[in-house]
């Protein structure tokens, strides 16, 4: 008996092992393709039904919001007054805070590609973003990082309660 349940569960393992494999392969092959592989959330700007044979269709008001999100970003407006004036003008979307402005810029997505395990591919949806304006953003987001405090990149592991929060008039 024990024998048996041995064996049986290295067929078991083997299987798991060969699914893993196969589905691994089948998300390379969507993203080489440019298609949506699904995941964490479609991106904003962009909305997915699973009849689009994995391509994503733009959300003409999310879309609006990046497109005014991007031109903000580019004049050097910080996240959190970008999350101030779009609730103070009533935006809703699927997310909603601060902290996703730096990962919705850096997502080539909005130019038409794709990113999987590290590497760009042509996708197969509609960009939202003129590369420039997209260019420029990466710019923009480099030096903003390359200016931030030690507190400032670390401000929820801070060390002292108000770390990254309160800054001295001096």
């Amino acid at each position: 008996g024990r024998a048996m349940i041995g064996i049986l569960s290295v067929f078991a393992q083997l299987e798991r092992e060969q699914i893993k494999e196969r589905m691994t392969m089948g998300r390379i092959g969507a993203a080489k393709l440019g298609r949506w592989r699904g995941g964490s959330g479609v991106p904003l700007g962009y909305k997915y039904t699973a009849g689009d044979g994995g391509v994503l269709k733009i959300d003409e008001y999310e879309a609006s919001q990046v497109k005014e999100l991007f031109s903000l970003w580019n004049e050097g407006i910080s996240s959190s007054a970008i999350c101030t004036r779009f609730r103070n003008k009533g935006y809703t979307n699927k997310y909603g805070n601060a902290g996703v402005i730096p990962d919705i810029i850096s997502n080539p997505i909005y130019i038409g590609k794709q990113r999987y395990d590290g590497n760009i591919f042509p996708g197969l949806q509609e960009g939202i973003i003129p590369y420039d304006v997209f260019q420029a953003a990466q710019l923009e987001l480099r030096r903003r990082r390359e200016n931030m405090t030690e507190n400032q990149r670390t401000a929820w592991r801070g060390k002292k309660l108000l770390s990254g929060i309160l800054y001295c008039g001096e």
